[in-house]
């Protein structure tokens, strides 16, 4: 039980850096999560980790798919969380609009809700062009 899990993805946004801090600061409340169930939280961590790796695609790629996927499931926190990875990543608005665009094709209304009020709002923050 004594055993420390190194926690790969960095979910330690600095709080002067998170746009989401009047919101939700979904850094510490993963870190927070991390504490409670840290077994699990390392495995989700490692395979996270592993998964947006760069290999066959780009993790810029990865990073747009997974935005698209959180638009899809209608995700507000996974919206916020991975936009701004993407921008990391090297992805511009056009990009994440298209992907966007690809998630309110396969999810219908609700995604487009999404893409229209938390994508829009996550991007006009973060100022991507």
């Amino acid at each position: 039980m004594g055993k420390k899990c190194k926690i790969i993805i960095d979910f330690n946004i600095k709080q002067e850096e998170n746009f989401m801090s009047d919101k939700v600061d979904v850094g510490t409340s993963m870190a927070k999560l991390g504490k409670e169930m840290p077994r699990v939280f390392a495995g989700f961590s490692r395979f996270a980790g592993e998964v947006l790796k760069e290999d066959a695609l780009s993790t810029k790629t990865k990073e747009l798919i997974t935005v698209g996927l959180a638009i899809g499931l209608n995700c507000e926190y996974c919206i916020r969380f991975h936009v701004p990875k993407a921008v990391a990543a090297g992805a511009n608005k056009a990009e994440i609009l298209e992907a966007a665009g690809c998630a309110m094709m396969m999810g219908g209304g609700p995604a487009t809700t999404y893409a229209a009020v938390v994508l829009l709002e996550v991007l006009d923050e973060l100022d991507v062009k």
